[in-house]
């Protein structure tokens, strides 16, 4: 079998003709000028493809020729903060200037081993701080047109952005930085919308005031200006001081304000809290016998009658005193403990109590429970008890420990000769 060629005439529809003998007669003939022809299907989708490839292509060159004009599109700014985020950020700016500054003061000169270690305790209860606080904001944008310095005034533009860094710190100035914080932290804190914002900012100022007047007292008694600070006349007195003639919770009359949003409930809390308190402390006085225990029996006993006078305190805040509603009782079961021991055991119990009720007490109206909460840790510190990173918070501290913490070490705050010398001895009942 082979091909052949040969045309075919026929006028108008001469073709070439190929045809195909297979050597026994039969002839297949085949037109060589006829091609098979593509369908539409195949026609429109070489058509679009032909179209998209020269529209890419244009593109591509545009681009290519065009590129600047890419610069003109604005960059992506940072986000306007609300008033939450600006508390956050100033709390978290606060904190760090505190650890920054604690972190210089133990590098000057004459600094003792005791102030290095409470500044050491200092800057880590900061760093927690911050971490509890949610950390520095960090928008992750590159900060655009930094201006340029030069010359005489060659400073970096990092440190123009972060305010400038301090050089040197005293201990003086620490102290200064943590009072400071501590004011601010407290408005805020009444401030806040956030009852668990305002428990987190109350406990922070709570403990920075604490070591602002530990600090001082380390130092070998500096003088530590609490001014405009909740709660700052309750260490500068020596707690054979107590009046309760004079006994006052709060120092201002917005202090003195009942909490809104507590129930009865929260208020028969408290006012059982420190009653019971002062009953336990009265019947641990009583125990003590013997004239060489006068001192210590006076000074319980001090303790006492204001822990009674804040129970009577809370009940006409709360309006229950003297009602079906007030939960004061004659006696209470007595834990056992020395009585260093029991203090601590009670203003541990108080100070997360009041923490607790910062989250629910309305907005504007926590001073009283800031001021209490203040009070319950100061008596706390002045006993031998160790101050957690966050008084009243032990979930928060659970989770941001700060400074490792020590074992308590349960002591009356003055010897018993300076409690002789400080109280009348006369004046208590053996």
């Amino acid at each position: 079998m082979r091909w052949r060629n040969t045309r075919h005439r026929g006028g108008a529809d001469s073709r070439s003709l190929r045809f195909l003998s297979d050597g026994a007669g039969i002839i297949y003939y085949v037109p060589t000028s006829v091609r098979a022809k593509p369908s539409a299907l195949t026609v429109s989708l070489f058509a679009a493809f032909f179209k998209g490839f020269v529209g890419l292509l244009v593109i591509t060159l545009a681009l290519a020729g065009c590129a600047d004009l890419r610069l003109e599109t604005p960059p992506p700014t940072e986000p306007e903060p609300d008033a939450v985020e600006l508390v956050r950020r100033a709390t978290v700016d606060d904190a760090l200037a505190v650890a920054d500054c604690a972190s210089l003061a133990k590098q000057a000169t004459g600094v003792s081993a005791g102030e290095v270690a409470e500044l050491n305790r200092i800057a880590a209860d900061a760093q927690a701080y911050v971490a509890a606080l949610g950390g520095i904001y960090d928008s992750g944008l590159e900060p655009i047109g930094l201006p340029e310095y030069g010359g005489d005034n060659d400073a970096s533009a990092e440190a123009i952005m972060d305010g400038g860094a301090r050089e040197s710190c005293s201990v003086a100035d620490v102290i200064g930085e943590l009072v400071a914080a501590a004011s601010a932290n407290q408005v805020n804190a009444d401030a806040a919308e956030s009852g668990d914002k305002a428990r987190l900012l109350g406990s922070i100022a709570t403990a920075q005031q604490v070591a602002a007047l530990r600090l001082g007292r380390v130092a070998g008694g500096l003088d530590v200006t609490t001014d405009g600070v909740v709660g700052q006349d309750v260490m500068d007195q020596d707690v054979a001081d107590h009046e309760v003639a004079d006994h006052e919770v709060a120092d201002q009359e917005d202090q003195d304000a009942a909490p809104a949003g507590l129930t009865v409930a929260d208020y028969q809390a408290i006012v059982a809290g420190e009653d019971a308190a002062r009953y336990a402390l009265e019947v641990t006085a009583a125990r003590l016998r013997g004239a060489d225990l006068a001192g210590e029996r006076a000074i319980i006993r001090a303790i006492a009658r204001e822990h009674g006078a804040r129970a009577l305190y809370w009940a006409e805040l709360g309006q229950i005193a003297d009602t079906a509603q007030d939960p004061r009782q004659v006696a209470y079961v007595v834990p056992a403990g020395e009585p260093a021991e029991l203090v601590l055991q009670f203003t541990s119990d108080l100070a997360e109590l009041y923490a607790t009720l910062l989250s629910r007490a309305a907005p504007g109206t926590r001073l009283a429970l800031i001021n209490a909460l203040v009070q319950a840790t100061l008596m706390r510190e002045e006993w031998g008890g160790w101050v957690a990173t966050f008084p009243g918070a032990p979930d928060i501290t659970a989770l941001f420990p700060g400074a490792a913490p020590a074992a308590d070490a349960p002591a009356f705050p003055i010897t018993a000769d300076e409690a002789e010398g400080e109280l009348d001895p006369d004046s208590e009942t053996n």
